[in-house]
Parts: structure tokens; C-alpha cells; sequence
């Protein structure tokens, strides 16, 4: 039994002496017996990107991994070691007093054409814009372009090219450089019959007597936020 107890002891040894090693000096932390996992949000093992809890004799370097969730904080980690981003569709309250963050409706998501919504976590999609969802048809995949989609609120109509739109007949775009809010314009021509022009109450239509020149009017979304519309209008001749 003595032959044995010595070996015994300095194993438990060594095994004692890691596991305080590790809580008071390592980057790391203690998970369960002979286990470690690292130690501060945002780092991941090396030579598997994750944070599972491993055995102390196994690969314990760490490495700060981009966009990984803090596990208190609606925070994201940025590029730099120990910097924090707020999760999409968040600010933070106080940047300078800790990573306490917000819901902000209408913020634009920092990957996908997309808004933070009313409600806390959810997202709408920019105009003429639609989701691909994941498999639980409540997370979204991808945030993709949706061509001829007919807005009635709007009087608009997404362009066959990405981020263009088409004004529905009788409307023209009030400020094309910062919007697309629209405006029934009396006296234009209707892009669908040139044989009729916008009467002076919204919806009606009169008879055009006059030989003008047709176009239809197109915006371009040149802004990556989706709220910045540079103008394109394609004429043609009748």
C-alpha cells in the first residue's frame, strides 16, 4: 500500500496545483474536474472556435473570435481583442459606463437590408426587400432583393434591377435624394395609357390632348443604409 501512496499523492498533487493555477493565473477557467473552459467572453479555443469545456492535459490556447455573443451583454465582439459591438438592432445606453445596451426601432441591421422593429428582437425588412428564413421559419437566413413587388401604401413598385423603384402611375417622388416618399403630380402622363394625365384630384384621370414626351420614374437606392435614394429616370420616347 505504501508503494502506491506516494504516486497517489503527488498525482493529487499536481491535479490541485492546476486547478489553482488556472483560477488564479490562467485565462481560463475551471469547468469540472480536470476541466477548463476559457475564461472571458469573446475567447475561443484555438484549434476549435468554440468554448466547450475540455481536459487541462488538451490544447489550452485561445484566440479572441469576431462576432462572438457576450453571454450577459446584447453585445457582439469587434474586430480588436476586448472590443464589443452592440447586437444588431441595439445602442448602447452609456458606452463609457459599460456594455448596458438598448432596443432602438428602425436601426438598420449591420449585414442584411433589414430594420429593427417595434417589437424587441424582430426585424423588418427594407422596402423591396423580403426574407429567406431559416428552418424554424423564425430566424432569418438572408435579406434578398424582390423584383416587381407592388407596395399599395408606398405607390410603388420594386424595379426588376436591385434597389430600383417605379412610382405607381400619376406619382413622382417629392425628394429623391433623401426618400421615397411620393406625391400625386397632376398633369402627368399615366406610364400605362399616355392617352390619359393626372387630374387635379388624387386617383382621377383626364384625357390627354397634348403629344408629350412618356417616361416612367425610377428610383435607385445608392445609399447602404436603404435610406438614401440616388435619382434614375429612363426616358422614352411615344
Amino acid at each position: 500500500m505504501e508503494n502506491f501512496k506516494k504516486p497517489l499523492i503527488i498525482i493529487l498533487g499536481v491535479i490541485f496545483v492546476w486547478h489553482l493555477q488556472v483560477a488564479l493565473f490562467s485565462k481560463n477557467k475551471v469547468s469540472g474536474f480536470l476541466m477548463a473552459k476559457p475564461g472571458k467572453p469573446g475567447f475561443v479555443w484555438a484549434d476549435a472556435k468554440n468554448t466547450d469545456s475540455r481536459f487541462f492535459w488538451q490544447n489550452n490556447d485561445i484566440v479572441w473570435k469576431e462576432g462572438a455573443a457576450h453571454p450577459d451583454f446584447k453585445v457582439m465582439a469587434g474586430k480588436l481583442e476586448n472590443l464589443w459591438n452592440p447586437a444588431p438592432g441595439y445602442v448602447f445606453v452609456d458606452e463609457t459606463k459599460g456594455l448596458e445596451t438598448k432596443w432602438k426601432p428602425g436601426i438598420k441591421h449591420p449585414h442584411y437590408m433589414a430594420f429593427a422593429d417595434d417589437a424587441e428582437g424582430k426585424f423588418i425588412p427594407a422596402t423591396g426587400y423580403k426574407f429567406i428564413y431559416n428552418a424554424d421559419n423564425e430566424t432569418f437566413a438572408d435579406c434578398i432583393w424582390e423584383p416587381n413587388k407592388r407596395y399599395d401604401d408606398k405607390k410603388l413598385i420594386s424595379g426588376t434591377e436591385k434597389d430600383t423603384f417605379e412610382c405607381f402611375p400619376g406619382y413622382s417622388f417629392i425628394d429623391p435624394e433623401k426618400n421615397l416618399d411620393v406625391a400625386w403630380s397632376p398633369g402627368m402622363i399615366n406610364s400605362d395609357n399616355p392617352k390619359l394625365i393626372a387630374g387635379q384630384k388624387e386617383g382621377s384621370w383626364e384625357v390627354n390632348v397634348r403629344p408629350v414626351v412618356k417616361y416612367r420614374n425610377y428610383r435607385n437606392n445608392s445609399d447602404e443604409a436603404g435610406r438614401e435614394f440616388a435619382r434614375r429616370v429612363f426616358w422614352h420616347v411615344f
